[in-house]
């Protein structure tokens, strides 16, 4: 992979360079056109941003596809850590009435027309950090949403009628899917129904309708990753850059457990990547705007043939601010034969494998509590035989305790009659000495 760094830019001046007749280039001031209003924005930092290409969504909620042969863009999405996503209309001409000047255009209050508020697994505001749409079905209004604490979501931003949509609940499903924020989600430009999140150590493999656990799961890298995407022209390709400045290559027909190239790009962690699209000369849609296309659909097929065709490059971006653009070597753009084919396979078996455990698992939980409950009355018998062994030898210890008191009191009942015996005896011969020198007097007695 070649690579050349944008970061470096040249200033050029006139003559020999450094005098008052240089005329260094000088980077435009973009001012804004429109402002949203403070108090209908979002409370925290917007982390992501999506155009929705062919929406028409009003006040209320009804989502309608815009009308044939409509070229503009009208209409983006953004999210923030307050657990709202926003929608948000372009024609501010609508807002400015006949006769308004176009400079007081600031003076409107721009806010959006649409809002979806998402609540995470504990019940709090959802921080919403990336989302993805399918912008083929932009009218069914079913879309992604990863969370800063790992969530994945699956919500419908359109408002239900009816009573309903008094208080809506847009959020269809919530799994854990990460133990640390989503910094990427994208679904795949070949399967419209297949959706790759990045976050923590892992990436994961999902599809759509199948939500309560991926199909893949990569193993635990040594960086932790910092975005991820796929291949515009190889479907079973995905590029990941982590933040110890490194680029891996997966290819999941060739390895499944590491990278097939993992390269040291940089001493600073990567924060962004983004591959090139399809020039608009081309005729054909960028990757994005046709990544929620049928998989066998000809736009598809025609694009991937012009990514494979023209150079493919990828631009990474870091935290130090620089941006470096890699040309990727032909068989990293050139599919293998029967790749599509040969993902498919791959996918259906993960998802077999995926339904299979699914579906034994209440004979699992069965065989686990069945387990459990032997677990626990073996543990009860043995706990109950150690209580009788310990009453048993309290008992028996209490009857040799008594013995051995009665013994001992016996015992001791013996030698105080001796002693007395002994005390009476001494006493007598103490009285019969006496006598017999003449101390005392004898009585009757002693004779």
């Amino acid at each position: 992979m070649r690579s050349s760094d944008s970061a470096r830019t040249q200033h050029h001046q006139g003559g020999d360079g450094g005098g008052e007749g240089g005329d260094e280039a000088q980077i435009p001031v973009i001012k804004c056109r429109y402002t949203a209003a403070v108090e209908f924005s979002h409370h925290t930092v917007v982390t992501d941003l999506q155009w929705l290409p062919g929406l028409e969504i009003n006040g209320r909620g009804k989502v309608s596809r815009a009308a044939d042969g409509a070229r503009e863009c009208n209409f983006f999405a953004t999210t923030a850590g307050d657990g709202k996503v926003y929608f948000w209309d372009m024609r501010m001409d609508r807002l400015i009435k006949k006769g308004r000047k176009v400079d007081d255009a600031l003076d409107i209050v721009w806010k959006p027309t649409h809002a979806v508020h998402a609540i995470s697994l504990i019940g709090m505001d959802l921080g919403g950090t990336k989302m993805c749409f399918r912008p083929a079905d932009l009218e069914h209004g079913l879309f992604f949403l990863g969370s800063a604490d790992g969530e994945l979501v699956h919500a419908d931003y359109v408002r239900p009628e009816g009573p309903d949509g008094d208080n809506p609940d847009y959020v269809k499903s919530i799994t854990q899917a990460h133990v640390g924020p989503i910094l990427s989600i994208q679904r795949s430009p070949f399967f419209d129904d297949i959706i790759l999140t990045v976050g923590d150590w892992s990436f994961q493999v999902w599809k759509e309708g199948h939500n309560t656990s991926p199909l893949f799961v990569s193993g635990f890298a040594a960086e932790y990753y910092s975005c991820g995407c796929w291949s515009p022209s190889r479907p079973a390709v995905l590029f990941l850059a982590d933040q110890g400045g490194n680029l891996e290559i997966w290819d999941l027909l060739d390895r499944s457990h590491e990278p097939s190239i993992r390269v040291t790009l940089a001493s600073t962690p990567f924060m962004s990547m983004a591959f090139m699209s399809v020039p608009p000369s081309s005729g054909l849609a960028t990757p994005a705007g046709v990544a929620g296309g049928s998989s066998g659909s000809a736009a598809s097929q025609q694009l991937a043939a012009a990514q494979q065709a023209a150079a493919q490059f990828l631009a990474l971006g870091d935290s130090a601010g620089v941006l470096r653009i890699m040309e990727l070597p032909r068989n990293l753009r050139r599919p293998v034969p029967n790749e599509r084919k040969l993902m498919s396979v791959f996918l259906e078996r993960e998802a077999e494998r995926v339904s299979d455990v699914a579906a034994r698992k209440p004979t699992r939980d069965a065989a686990n509590k069945e387990w459990a409950e032997a677990s626990k009355k073996a543990t009860d018998e043995i706990e109950n035989a150690a209580k009788d062994a310990a009453n048993k030898d309290q008992t028996t210890a209490l009857s040799s305790k008594a013995a051995a008191l009665a013994a001992a009191q016996k015992v001791a009942t013996a030698a105080q009659e001796v002693d007395e015996k002994l005390e009476a005896e001494y006493y007598s011969m103490e009285r019969r000495f006496q006598v017999q020198l003449g101390l005392i007097e004898a009585d009757t007695k002693d004779r």
